[in-house]
C-alpha cells in the first residue's frame, strides 16, 4: 500500500534521502547552472561593448559575435537595452537563489517538525520507565505534563507497538493527537513488560482505556491486531461510534476479549 510504505519514510532510511534530498539537489543544480549562463552572458555581452569601441580592425569580429548572438533567439539576448537585459539576468538570479533558500527552509522545517513530536510521542511510552533488568523501575516520578499526556491520550503508552508511525502536520482540531499510527500490533498482553496491577496503580491504565485510545484517537490506521489471551480483562470492551474514524482500515483482528 502506497500510504503505508509512506508512513515507513524516517530519516535514516534510504528511501527518505531519495525522496527528500535528490530532488533538492537537482534544485540546486539548476540553479547553479542558470548562475553560470547568466555570468557567462554577462561576459559576452561586456566582450561586444569593448570590441565596439576598438579600432575599425575589428569590425568583423564584432558582426560575428552579433550575428552568432542574435541567431540563438534567446529571451535575455535578444533585448536590445543592456538595462533591461541586465535586470533579467538578475531576476533569474534572484529566483534561483530563492528556490535554494526554500527547498533548505522545507527541508529543515520537516526534520524539525518530526524529531519534535518523536520524542513528544515516545516521552511516555513504556520504556522510559523499565530498568535494565526488563523489570518496572521502582523510584517513577511523573511530571505534569506526562501525567496529562497519558490521561488524555493512553495509547501513548504503548507506542512502541506501532510498527509504522506518522506525524501529521495539519489536524482537524487541537484535541486529535499528532502521533498517529497506520499499523499496530500487540499479540499478547502477556508479553508486555508491565502487569496489569502496575499499569493500574502506577499510570493509572487500564487495557480498557489504552484499547479504547488506541480505536478513538488513531484515525489512520489501515491494520490492527491485539490478543489477550487470559489476561484479566473483566470488563466488557464497549466499541463505539467514534472508534470508527478510521476510514483507511483494511485488516482488524482483536481476540479473546468480552464485546
Amino acid at each position: 500500500n502506497f500510504w503505508v510504505l509512506l508512513a515507513q519514510l524516517n530519516t535514516t532510511s534510504a528511501l527518505a534521502f531519495i525522496s527528500a534530498f535528490l530532488p533538492l539537489l537537482f534544485l540546486c543544480v539548476k540553479s547553479i547552472l542558470l548562475i553560470r549562463r547568466s555570468a557567462r552572458e554577462l561576459r559576452k555581452e561586456y566582450e561586444a561593448n569593448w570590441l565596439a569601441k576598438q579600432q575599425p580592425p575589428c569590425t568583423s569580429s564584432i558582426q560575428f559575435f552579433q550575428q552568432k548572438s542574435l541567431s540563438k533567439h534567446r529571451w535575455i539576448e535578444d533585448t536590445p537595452q543592456d538595462k533591461t537585459r541586465r535586470a533579467k539576468q538578475y531576476f533569474l538570479s534572484t529566483i534561483s537563489v530563492l528556490y535554494i533558500i526554500y527547498g533548505i527552509v522545507v527541508v529543515s522545517l520537516v526534520l524539525r517538525h518530526v524529531s519534535y513530536y518523536e520524542a513528544h510521542c515516545d516521552s511516555v511510552d513504556e520504556h522510559n520507565f523499565i530498568a535494565d533488568d526488563g523489570v518496572l523501575m521502582s523510584n517513577i516520578t511523573l511530571s505534569v505534563e506526562q501525567r496529562e499526556l497519558l490521561q488524555e491520550h493512553p495509547e501513548l503508552f504503548y507506542w512502541h507497538k506501532c510498527l509504522y508511525k506518522v506525524y501529521p502536520f495539519a489536524l482537524q482540531n487541537n484535541h486529535e493527537s499528532p502521533c498517529q499510527c497506520r499499523v499496530a500490533v500487540i499479540d499478547d498482553w502477556r508479553t508486555l513488560a508491565t502487569t496489569p496491577q502496575q499499569r493500574d496503580m502506577q499510570f493509572n491504565l487500564t487495557q480498557n482505556k489504552m484499547l479504547t485510545g488506541m480505536l478513538s484517537h488513531w484515525y489512520m490506521l489501515q491494520k490492527f491486531k491485539s490478543y489477550f489471551y487470559d489476561v484479566d480483562f473483566s470488563d466488557t470492551f464497549n466499541i463505539t461510534q467514534q472508534m470508527f474514524r478510521s476510514v483507511e482500515m483494511q485488516a482488524f483482528e482483536l481476540g479473546h476479549i468480552r464485546l
